[in-house]
């Protein structure tokens, strides 16, 4: 291990001597300058400046040391001799130009004795470089390497140290650098620093060369690396450089890490100054115990370590930012950044870049401020009390992507207002303990976009989203809100889309509450539920206002769905499985074109409200559409309401609907197309002209009285209506539609025409003599029309059976029209058709369609026989039809 070490100094003292290393490009701005640090006090070490060559001293009155320095020539030295406790301090200076010093195998440096420091480079002008590959120990009482500038300089001045051994400094420094009177931006020059071990009390390694080079210096700057620990019970390694970089293993520090500045001097006097660059890169662990475990203040930053930790700070960076780099700081971590009171990482400037593995903090996990921020962890990320992520971008776009973030606030606050897109990814949990779960505000250009898995807001909303860009999408699994579960705005120039493959829970607010000005404003859910509103969407933009539940959703004091279009939309779509609400299961307002549809699978259910409640301007479409499983009822009983839209209701087999259904003034049409009808208390049509109340593939019984508003009820295919009381509209019986009037039996009377179409069947059952009482009887106040192939099917009650001769009215009209009366089929029950006849009878008020029995019934055994008499024509009665011209004729067989 030691002889890897010597190679990777030696290496890394080479590289820094050939200028391998690019500087940084010049950057922009001003701060004012800090505190300058003050020198170690050495007077008894100042050297004359007559002194032209390299010389080597010792304390006055120290006496002679076991390890020791030798000048062997105007810039050489050679240090040998082991290291011994009575040694004393060596002093190495070349006032006039450069200075190398070397070691020789088995030298080291034991000044503990006294209160001093092993070894001092004093340095006016030129190169100094102190090179040790034969892993010596080098240990002072307070520093164990002392390096000062000497008050010089001058254009070509830099430093070297290199040690493949150990620097220890017990009270003071591992390696200490000053450079104090640098001047001006023309100084060029390069400090290299390529060590093992280095443990110093104060720092381990303490270095001050700001403005010694100039950024855009290639291969210039100052370059700390140490391939084993670095330890401090203060400050591991403390960087005041223009432009600096560290490569180190493993550094331990009591206060903190790693500690760097970056800082040109523009102008001597006048106050410009300017951050520059700062490069830290550590293979191990970096720990800083009681403050950061790297903290950074720098132009520009680039951060790439393995694993840190900090009693306050896990990683600080500060910047002013910097035009040459598109990220001004740059943080990557492959392994766990923890800060104990402070951030996990906490980082500003103008482009800010943090990718870590994972990372906790007790104050937040990730604290980010710049103009373009992108911030990626691939695990957790712990908040502590604050925020897990806290991100503002203020230039351009904001990314953040996490496996999985918790904060005891918020989990994830994120702002920006830059022209680019925002998104939030989050495979795994977000979490808010007393505050948000994500909360997400683009007032700038672009795109907001949020994804995440389960989101959890302990003291607001699940999701909050606020968007003024290029349209807002919202995806995620379950969403859970102390407030609201998704609460989204978006005033954008685009859509809005949220997606939620889960439920979404508002705890004392709604489920889903959206928003959109512009564009298509859509909303899917798995599920919502919400103290006030379970779903709430509403759309103000040129576009479809559109929400789809495929599983429950309910409102508590409010609607279970609620939704809204303003004038500009295009059309507005609802789609539910089960619905609750406390005041209207479904609310449905649509104030622009297109059509509002509303499809239900399952229960709708309002409370002081109705189950389904829509709104459209006079005159707007609406499609109401129950599909199997659906069923829709209030507790106020008011099942289905429309106001003054031309609505259409399909109720579809399997599908029921309880309480009153009331459409309003448009033009209307409600059909049970297979569903179920029995439980409906009022069939409400409204004001409109042309309201049309439809029975098709429908079994089951009407009350004509509960049917009002209507113009035209149509008892179609594969209906088998029956229907009592008075009806006040045009009844239709359509081909392969049965209607059974009366309460079998009954009377159905019907205030306006009623039209019988070929294949359509009246059904009569017959129990006595007194129509509308004993037997099925039908009083149509307007005409009654038949046409050919229209069919009467007569049933005889269990027990009755008519003489021959008796008839039985079952039908009366102001007016019976019908081609010929054999043109309406008898079909019977019970008996053959062939033994009723029909008679058309003109009465005092109106016209009477009669139905004889004219065959006496037989027992079975001659039923074959009366039925061929009956067929050959042996058997009659007369017979009446209605001329096509209007004339009354009389037939007789």
């Amino acid at each position: 291990m030691a002889q890897d070490r010597s190679q990777a100094a030696a290496t890394a003292g080479a590289e820094a001597r050939a200028g391998l290393q690019a500087a940084a490009p010049e950057g922009s701005g001003s701060r004012p300058a800090p505190d300058r640090p003050r020198p170690q006090s050495r007077g008894r070490l100042a050297l004359g400046t007559a002194i032209a060559s390299l010389a080597s001293f010792a304390y006055p009155g120290r006496g002679a040391w076991a390890g020791s320095c030798t000048v062997t020539s105007s810039t050489t030295a050679t240090c040998s001799g082991a290291a011994d406790p009575s040694d004393v301090a060596v002093g190495l200076a070349n006032p006039a130009g450069a200075m190398f010093v070397t070691t020789e195998p088995g030298f080291g440096l034991n000044v503990t004795s006294l209160d001093d420091s092993a070894i001092y480079l004093f340095q006016n002008a030129g190169f100094v470089s102190f090179v040790d590959l034969n892993g010596s120990t080098i240990r002072g009482r307070e520093s164990g390497i002392y390096h000062n500038d000497g008050g010089g300089g001058l254009p070509g001045a830099g430093l070297e140290i290199v040690s493949t051994g150990q620097i220890v400094g017990e009270t003071g420094y591992g390696i200490r650098s000053e450079w104090l009177n640098v001047r001006g931006a023309s100084v060029q020059g390069t400090v290299s620093i390529g060590v093992a071990d280095v443990y110093g009390a104060a720092a381990g390694i303490w270095v001050y060369s700001r403005s010694l080079t100039p950024k855009n210096s290639a291969g210039r700057g100052t370059y700390i690396t140490a391939t084993g620990d670095v330890l401090s019970a203060g400050t591991g390694i403390d960087l005041n450089a223009t432009y600096g970089k560290v490569n180190v293993g493993d550094v331990m520090g009591g206060r903190t890490g790693i500690r760097a500045v970056g800082r040109d001097i523009l102008n001597v006097g006048t106050g410009d100054y300017r951050y520059g660059y700062s490069r830290i890169t550590a293979t191990g662990h970096v720990q800083g115990d009681a403050e950061d475990g790297i903290v950074v203040r720098a132009w520009e930053t680039a951060i790439d370590v393995a694993t840190v930790a900090g009693g306050r700070h896990g990683i600080d960076v500060e910047t002013s930012g910097g035009t040459a780099f598109p990220e001004s700081v740059s943080v990557t971590a492959t392994g766990a950044v923890t800060g104990t009171t402070g951030f996990g990482v906490r980082t500003t400037g103008v482009g800010v870049k943090v990718e870590v593995a994972e990372t906790s903090g007790g104050a937040g996990g990730i604290y980010a401020r710049g103009q373009d921020v992108s911030l990626t962890s691939h695990g957790q990320v712990e908040g502590g009390a604050g925020h897990g992520i806290d991100a503002q971008a203020g230039g351009a776009g904001l990314r953040i992507s996490a496996a999985g973030v918790h904060g005891g606030a918020g989990g994830i606050v994120a702002k920006k207002t830059g022209t680019e897109a925002q998104t939030i990814t989050v495979t795994g949990e977000v979490r808010g303990d007393a505050g948000v779960g994500i909360y997400a505000r683009n007032a700038g250009g672009g795109a907001l976009e949020i994804t995440a898995g389960a989101v959890t807001g302990g003291g607001a909303e699940g999701i909050a989203a606020l968007n003024y860009g290029a349209g807002m999408s919202v995806s995620a699994w379950d969403v859970t809100g102390a407030t609201h579960g998704v609460r989204s705005f978006n005033y954008g120039t685009g859509g809005l889309s949220v997606t939620l493959t889960g439920v979404a829970r508002g705890t004392s607010g709604y489920g889903v509450f959206a928003r959109s000005n512009a564009g298509d404003a859509v909303v899917e859910v798995g599920g919502a539920a919400g103290a006030v509103n379970g779903l709430d969407l509403r759309g103000f933009g040129a576009g479809v206002v559109r929400a789809t539940a495929s599983g429950d959703v309910s409102g508590g004091s409010g609607y279970g769905v609620f939704a809204y279009g303003g004038g500009y939309t295009t059309g507005m779509e609802i789609s539910t499985a089960g619905v609750t609400g406390g005041s209207d299961g479904i609310s449905a307002r649509h104030m622009g074109g297109g059509t509002l549809r509303i499809a239900a699978s399952g229960a709708v259910q309002g409370g002081t409200g109705a189950g389904i409640r829509t709104y459209t301007r006079a005159g707007g479409a609406v499609a109401i559409e129950l599909a199997a499983g659906a069923s829709v009822g209030a507790a106020s009983g008011a099942a289905i309401v429309d106001a003054d839209g031309d609505a259409t209701v399909e109720v579809r087999s399997g599908a029921s609907v309880a309480g009153r259904i009331q459409l309003g003034e448009g033009d209307d049409a409600l059909v049970f197309d297979g569903g179920d009808a029995s439980g409906v208390t009022r069939f409400d049509g409204g004001g409109g002209s042309a309201d049309r109340l439809a029975f098709r593939d429908t079994t089951g019984t009407v009350d004509a009285g509960l049917v009002v508003g209507f113009e035209a009820v149509d008892v179609e295919a594969g209906a088998l209506l029956e229907m009592f009381g008075r009806l006040n509209a045009t009844l239709g019986v359509a081909s392969g539609g049965t209607l059974a009037p009366g309460a079998s039996p009954g009377l159905l009377e019907v205030d306006g025409d009623m039209h019988i179409a070929a294949g359509g069947l009246l059904e009569f059952e017959l129990g006595g003599l007194v129509g509308g009482v004993d037997y099925d009887a039908i009083d149509v106040t307007g005409a009654a029309t038949f046409d050919g192939g229209a069919i009467l099917n007569v049933k005889l009650a269990a027990g009755f059976r008519p003489a021959r001769g008796t008839s039985f009215d079952v039908l009366y009209a102001g007016d019976i029209f019908v081609d010929a009366l054999e043109d309406i089929v008898i079909a019977a029950e019970g008996l053959p058709s062939s033994f009723w006849g029909l008679d058309l009878i003109d009465g005092a008020e109106g016209d009477v369609l009669r139905l004889t029995l004219v065959q006496t019934p037989v027992p079975a055994s001659a039923l074959l026989f009366g039925s061929a008499i009956a067929a050959m024509g042996w058997l009659g009665a007369g017979r009446r039809r209605r001329a096509p011209d209007g004339a009354r004729e009389r037939t007789s067989a």
